[in-house]
């Protein structure tokens, strides 16, 4: 039938916890968090709640399975391959979950019980595993259950200090290769209480043949995503400390170490980052005082060399024309202040209609109240409007800008610079 001997074993070991053999089950709350959330606007209570995990149909390994299986022409190279749904009965995973929610707008009670179900699903790893002779052939039979000793076993590989692989690439364990596939997944969806429309829509619709091929698609994506991470850097580097440990672990190896308590690796120092908003800042201080240095200079030479050509002219004059000019600066001095001893402002003249004199005072404090008005009040408003699961929802002022808000946020964030052009440019 295309299934492998090891099912009646697998069998016979999930009976011991399930009563059913080929079964896990956990009833009970596995998973019960409780969350307050208040930002800006939206304020609800969520409670999420995972319970009566069941695994069903372990027993459906197929024929053949290979594990640890030398791969002729290939070094050192073990090939795993297994497969899982075979037969009639697919491989299932089945939980109840509890989401509930209360809102000012919205409250949400959705028990459910949601399964999935995946049918002949392959699994294949290569191992690149690198086994001193020595160790392996004098392996005592009394630690043959020891998983370190096993580890042990193997050429461990030369770290550095921060515990990174460096020298011989293929030495100790190393994953070559990790693919996981599926031929169908099949998503299905329960009610026990549900207040959304859209969830009892969805469980009607997830037994269709369209759904059935979305669900594979979206199974095997992320198969390929789990098998790009375990074949990654960090898995790998975890196995390269394993192998380095191993040995102080094992108590037939003379590295062994009763209170071994693992090495010890340096943290990894991270860039520092660097200070782009300061230099931005320097940057536009350095031209705002190069510009008023250029302007003071402009001033002085045309000061100086306007002094140097009226003495130079002065120079040309005789007395009499010198005391006239003298008498002449005098009598403009004499008629200035006379004029502004006789004469009163525009807010207090009586040449200039009261209207006028009472409106333009109004008009300038009325300017600076907009000004003020414009920075210091909201800009804009953000509001939400969504759905859950058919559930309409509302969340008005979610999120408010202002000037001096926008502005206050930048400096506290560190973009220092960009607030400070912000309130030199913006009619402060």
């Amino acid at each position: 039938n295309g299934l492998s001997k090891m099912n009646v074993l697998i069998a016979s070991l999930t009976e011991r916890q399930s009563n059913e053999g080929g079964d896990l089950y956990y009833p009970g709350n596995l998973f019960n968090q409780s969350l307050d959330v208040a930002l800006n606007g939206l304020n609800a209570e969520i409670e999420l709640a995972v319970s009566d995990v069941r695994v069903s149909n372990i027993d459906s390994l197929g024929a053949p399975v290979k594990v640890i299986q030398p791969v002729q022409g290939e070094l050192s190279m073990l090939k795993n391959t297994a497969s899982m749904g075979v037969g009639s009965e697919p491989f299932r995973t089945e939980f109840r979950l509890l989401v509930k929610g209360k809102g000012d707008e919205l409250e949400v009670h959705n028990d459910l019980e949601l399964g999935l179900s995946l049918k002949s699903v392959g699994m294949m790893l290569e191992v690149l595993a690198g086994i001193a002779e020595s160790p392996f052939l004098n392996f005592p039979l009394q630690n043959v259950l020891n998983l370190q000793c096993w580890l042990a076993t193997v050429v461990a590989p030369v770290l550095d200090k921060y515990g990174i692989r460096v020298g011989e690439p293929d030495s100790g364990i190393v994953l070559k290769n990790l693919a996981l596939s599926v031929a169908e997944a099949r998503l299905d969806i329960e009610c026990i209480s549900c207040s959304s429309p859209l969830i009892l829509e969805m469980s009607s619709k997830l037994g269709s043949k369209e759904s059935v091929e979305d669900t594979t698609a979206v199974a095997n994506m992320l198969f390929d995503y789990v098998s790009n991470l375990l074949g990654g850097d960090f898995v790998q580097s975890g196995l390269d400390k394993m192998l380095n440990e191993a040995a102080m672990k094992c108590p037939h190896s003379p590295s062994y170490n009763q209170n071994f308590a693992g090495l010890k690796y340096d943290e990894l120092i991270a860039p520092e980052k660097s200070e782009g908003s300061y230099g931005f800042l320097i940057a536009i201080i350095a031209v705002i005082a190069i510009c008023v240095v250029v302007v003071a200079v402009i001033f002085i030479v045309t000061r100086c060399v306007s002094r140097r050509r009226h003495n130079r002219w002065m120079k040309t004059l005789n007395r009499t024309q010198t005391l006239e000019l003298e008498r002449m600066e005098k009598d403009e001095c004499e008629r200035d202040q006379d004029l502004n001893s006789r004469m009163s402002s525009l807010v207090r003249s009586k040449e200039v209609p009261l209207f006028l004199r009472l409106f333009i005072p109004i008009v300038i404090i009325g300017n600076i109240a907009l000004f003020l008005s414009g920075h210091l009040s909201v800009g804009g408003t953000v509001n939400i409007s969504g759905s859950f699961a058919g559930q309409d929802f509302d969340v008005d002022g979610f999120f408010e800008f202002s000037m001096a808000k926008s502005t206050i946020e930048m400096w506290n964030a560190g973009a220092k610079a960009l607030a400070i052009m912000i309130v030199i440019f913006s009619g402060v």
